[in-house]
């Protein structure tokens, strides 16, 4: 499974609910208590900043009026440390005035930034943020090549489903009862017939397996059901696609021209 197309998918989910989202309760009120609280901090930084001269005036008078080295080094070491505090408090204010500049704007404005630079946000920032939108994200396998991405949302969007095709898929391993039955039928059964009894291996893989066994099926059998350009299909695949109503039409490589489903709502029963 491609985890960075699942990821894509998710989040562009997540962006066409944000985009539905005209209002959220309390959001102006939300923006006005933040601005009001890096104001708090700033000037309580400006307090700090001002007072470490103070102190440290104070400081070097109390060096001129003592002799003992060891009290003066002692000093001198607070003097530079208050220094460094300075310094550190300078980048602290520097940062919330940036962020009053580029604060919360509307929420169409933050909606859209969300969007846009969603993928130079902090990794455990994104997944912070989908952990609290999405109760559940799951996983199921419809056939050998397609999945089923399910997403229960943690408020009001509910529970959604869609399909994916899976270019990647990793057949398992020929099992002795397979192998039998392809020895035994390869030369008399028809391409139906095979694929059917078969029903987890396309007919390119029926046809590898019979070479590497040393078979060879010199006939030629038009089937309608499963034609030679469905490479990458096998039975399984072929029934979850005419189930759901899908083309079964595939590219030059054999892979379905049609690889992925639109969402819909769904009703999980508890």
């Amino acid at each position: 499974m491609n985890i960075e197309r699942l990821d894509d998918l998710v989040v562009q989910r997540l962006m066409f609910h944000a985009r539905q989202i005209k209002t959220l309760p309390g959001y102006t009120e939300l923006v006005a208590q933040k601005r009001k609280e890096r104001e708090a901090a700033i000037a309580q930084i400006e307090e700090a900043i001002t007072s470490i001269p103070v102190e440290q005036q104070r400081l070097r008078t109390q060096m001129r009026k003592t002799e003992k080295e060891s009290v003066r080094d002692m000093l001198l070491a607070d003097i530079e440390n208050m220094e460094l505090e300075k310094e550190k408090l300078q980048r602290a204010k520097a940062a919330l005035e940036a962020e009053m500049r580029h604060g919360l704007g509307s929420l169409d404005e933050e909606l859209q930034t969300l969007e846009e630079q969603w993928g130079e946000y902090p990794l455990q920032w994104r997944i912070a943020l989908l952990n609290f939108l999405i109760a559940e994200v799951s996983l199921d396998l419809m056939s050998p090549r397609w999945v089923r991405i399910r997403i229960t949302w943690a408020n009001e969007w509910g529970c959604e489903q869609m399909y994916m095709y899976r270019e990647e898929e990793h057949a398992p391993r020929w099992t002795e009862p397979e192998l039998d039955y392809l020895r035994d039928n390869l030369l008399m059964a028809s391409k139906a017939e095979l694929m059917e009894r078969l029903d987890t291996r396309t007919w390119q893989s029926i046809r590898n397996r019979a070479y590497v066994m040393g078979l060879i099926r010199n006939r030629y059998e038009h089937d309608e059901r499963y034609t030679p350009q469905n490479a990458h299909l096998c039975v399984r695949d072929f029934q979850f696609m005419w189930e759901k109503g899908l083309p079964t039409t595939c590219d030059s490589l054999g892979h379905p021209t049609f690889t992925i489903t639109t969402w819909e709502a769904v009703t999980i029963q508890k």
